[in-house]
């Protein structure tokens, strides 16, 4: 072959290439792409659905727990008539007075004490931990 037989194979080489612009293995990996994408999509549709399944199963949680406790604990009447505004008024004194008979009876200022220690006690852990890191921090250098 000479150098003319070469650049013509060469030409018709680019043109073969050219002429066909997926060829089989360009073809499959576009849809392998393509599934991988479509794949990905669904994940984080699904991903979503179930992070909106739980905080609407959490609210309702917390939905049902105040009426129980308003209804239970407080005493409100949730039945509505035209006195509402009256029996909202009475209901709110009422549970006024439970709430301060809740949190400030001689139990749970005793819980509190306990409490404030706890607190206290990872604050000084906290800043203990800092110091001595920073002590051997200086140590190592």
């Amino acid at each position: 072959m000479d150098s003319e037989d070469k650049y013509l194979k060469e030409l018709l080489a680019d043109t073969v290439n050219e002429a066909v612009p997926y060829s089989f293995t360009a073809s499959i990996t576009r849809k392998i792409e393509l599934e991988r994408v479509k794949r990905a999509k669904k994940a984080e549709i699904k991903e979503i659905f179930t992070q909106i399944t739980v905080f609407t199963l959490a609210l309702l949680l917390v939905i049902v727990t105040f009426v129980y406790l308003g209804k239970h604990y407080f005493e409100i009447n949730f039945d509505f008539s035209l006195h509402a505004g009256e029996e909202f008024k009475s209901g709110l004194s009422k549970s006024g007075e439970r709430l301060r008979n809740l949190f400030l009876n001689p139990e749970s200022v005793v819980w509190y004490v306990i409490a404030l220690n706890t607190a206290l006690l990872v604050v000084a852990q906290q800043v203990l931990q800092h110091k001595f890191g920073s002590v051997r921090r200086k140590e190592r250098k």
